[in-house]
Formats: C-alpha cells, sequence, structure tokens
C-alpha cells in the first residue's frame, strides 16, 4: 500500500509570517531554529523567499 504524503498549504507571506512570529516570540534566530527543530541556515532560506522542503 502506497503511503499519501501531507500536503501543505504556505501563507503567500510565509518569510513576513516567520519574521513576525520570531519577534513575538522573542527568541533569537539560533533559539527559534532550535525550538522548531530546523536549522539557522533553513530559517535564513526561508526567510528569503524559499519554500520549505516537505518532501520527506
Amino acid at each position: 500500500m502506497r503511503q499519501r504524503r501531507a500536503s501543505y498549504d504556505y501563507p503567500e507571506d510565509f518569510a513576513g509570517a516567520l519574521n513576525r512570529f520570531k519577534e513575538a516570540s522573542g527568541l533569537s534566530w539560533g533559539a527559534l531554529a532550535r525550538e522548531l527543530g530546523t536549522s539557522r541556515l533553513n530559517l535564513w532560506r526561508w526567510r528569503n523567499g524559499v519554500r520549505p522542503n516537505t518532501d520527506h
């Protein structure tokens, strides 16, 4: 049986939403990356318009 991959819809302004979330949290980018289980590099990519990769 084939597994279905989850489909994710990202807001048009994903980078802006990420920046607003970071500001509201009061966390540094490094701390936010740790909390989200990702790297600072991924956060930088997402802030610069690269959509998260959901093909896992």
